[in-house]
């Protein structure tokens, strides 16, 4: 004799407001920064580029009060002008130390 299986009910999604997530990418490298920012995109963040350390430094201190605009992630280059990955770092660590 059959078993009568029941459908399991789905539950019904309504107008879920998703965050899509930031990327903030500091690299001098032009071709560095073109693939960088190409897989980031295809991974669905939202991409900022900048070519050195300190403008990354300047990207992430005007998002400390709109946490809307905070980076979810942030690739620096080590070997940079102006300032390198490292220092960048540090700068961005100090600032959310405070």
């Amino acid at each position: 004799m059959p078993v009568k299986v029941e459908e399991e009910k789905q539950p019904q999604l309504k107008n879920i407001n998703v965050k899509k997530k930031r990327c903030l990418i500091a690299n001098d490298d032009s071709i560095q920064l073109m693939v960088l920012e190409l897989l980031m995109t295809q991974q669905n963040f939202e991409v900022v580029t900048v070519e050195n350390g300190y403008e990354a430094f300047l990207g992430v201190k005007k998002t400390l009060n709109n946490p809307e605009l905070l980076f979810d992630i942030i690739i620096l280059d080590i070997n940079m002008p102006i300032c390198d990955g490292n220092n960048a770092c540090k700068q961005i660590v100090a600032l959310y130390e405070g």
